[in-house]
């Protein structure tokens, strides 16, 4: 990711999907239980990090833990400061780097469960299919060791020189058929404007599943179930 890491941060709009998110991450057995988080959630790290307060006000930490990333050493350092009870133990801790590709190395993040990946790109732009494809395949591996991983895609709703919205979505959900076999419904698609900003956001869940690891029907009715085989 190259967007600073406050952006959408606090806004309304934005907090609404993290608690969908988490709302889901709740029903998943491999991912949840006895209401706590099993594996390791990971996205952009903001000061006072929402998604982190998000987690401690549910008492959703250990032994999952929560993995905030930034470019800005200030926003680290702050966040250090701020959660120093759940860094100190070991619940929390940051990564100074992009949120970017080169963090998904296949055998990175073993205990990955949740990763909300804020691209800033484009759905129209024509180099969103070599980053998913990337993702998919790190996605993959970690449900495959784990049992279930969420993705949480996010995407600007903005066109391009060659591409239309309608047309940037169209491509997008059809690249998910070709990649996933999976068709996605307008139900499962979050879009959300935040405050002062002229373009909106697309979101999207994908839960990777392993045969066999039920799958309860609000969760297909809100993300996209991707089956994986058994390796």
């Amino acid at each position: 990711m190259t967007r600073g890491a406050s952006d959408f941060s606090t806004d309304d709009a934005k907090m609404l999907t993290r608690h969908r998110t988490l709302a889901l991450v709740r029903q998943c057995p491999n991912l949840w239980s006895d209401g706590r988080l099993l594996l390791d959630w990971m996205e952009l790290s903001a000061k006072k990090d929402p998604a982190l307060g998000l987690l401690i006000t549910q008492h959703a930490l250990d032994p999952g833990r929560f993995i905030g990333v930034s470019r800005e050493q200030e926003v680290i350092r702050f966040n250090r400061e701020f959660f120093c009870d759940e860094v100190q133990g070991k619940r929390a801790f940051y990564i100074h780097n992009e949120l970017g590709l080169e963090l998904f190395d296949l055998d990175a993040f073993p205990r990955l469960g949740v990763l909300v990946f804020d691209g800033f790109t484009s759905i129209a732009n024509v180099g969103l299919a070599e980053q998913l494809d990337l993702l998919f395949r790190f996605a993959h591996a970690r449900a495959r060791r784990n049992g279930q991983m969420l993705l949480v895609i996010n995407t600007v709703q903005r066109p391009n020189r060659a591409l239309k919205l309608d047309q940037g979505l169209l491509l997008y959900r059809n690249f998910l058929k070709e990649r996933l076999g999976v068709v996605v419904s307008d139900k499962q698609l979050d879009r959300y404007q935040s405050e002062g900003r002229f373009f909106s956001m697309i979101l999207h869940r994908l839960l990777f599943t392993t045969p066999g690891v039920p799958v309860p029907q609000p969760v297909q009715d809100e993300a996209t179930v991707v089956v994986v085989s058994n390796p």
